[in-house]
């Protein structure tokens, strides 16, 4: 028995030389990891489409994402929806455009709204505008689901942007709300600093 715990010693022994020597990785994963990866998710905000979420390992990451594409691809549809979603998720939304105006951003928003309340229709915006304007009931329902949205977004129309004023309204933003996201939709970005 003796050479039996002898045996089971130097074998536990080898192992323990073995993980030694792989100790980088392996003391990663052991104490590390665990919390890094915790924490990495718990910034990541999802992006509101599944297979987004999926492509980018679970959602945006606090980092600067460019989506790039032509014309009448649809960047301001889909900056729209995210301004929304990240609205709706408590973000306070800087939306800079050269040429969407808050009207066709609003609309756009307003579409989505209703069509998630009736999906067995596809109403256009304007039978939703009508339906708004001669039901004071019907706008007062959509006033209240729509004010957290609509509250926090900032929607400027601009042919340039001030990255000065960019970043004090960031930090104004930020004393008051933690999470503050920019989406600029800009047929050609002209950054320009004083």
């Amino acid at each position: 028995m003796i050479l039996m715990n002898n045996e089971t010693n130097e074998a536990k022994n080898k192992y323990r030389e073995l993980k030694e020597a792989l100790n980088p990785l392996w003391h990663y994963f052991e104490n590390d990891f665990i919390d890094e990866a915790t924490i990495q998710y718990e910034k990541k905000v999802s992006a509101g489409l599944s297979n987004l979420d999926v492509a980018l390992s679970g959602g945006f990451s606090p980092q600067l994402h460019a989506l790039i594409g032509r014309m009448g691809d649809e960047r301001n549809a889909f900056l729209s929806f995210m301004a929304e979603h990240l609205a709706l998720n408590g973000y306070k939304v800087l939306y800079y455009t050269s040429h969407d105006t808050e009207n066709s951003i609003l609309q756009k928003i307003l579409v989505r709204h209703d069509y998630k309340q009736h999906r067995d229709q596809s109403p256009s915006i304007s039978a939703i505008i009508s339906k708004i304007s001669s039901s004071p009931q019907t706008l007062q329902q959509y006033q209240t689901s729509l004010f957290p949205i609509l509250s926090n977004i900032y929607v400027e129309t601009w042919n340039y942007v001030d990255t000065d004023l960019l970043v004090d309204m960031i930090n104004s933003y930020k004393k008051t709300n933690q999470k503050v996201a920019v989406l600029i939709d800009e047929k050609s970005v002209v950054l320009q600093s004083a």
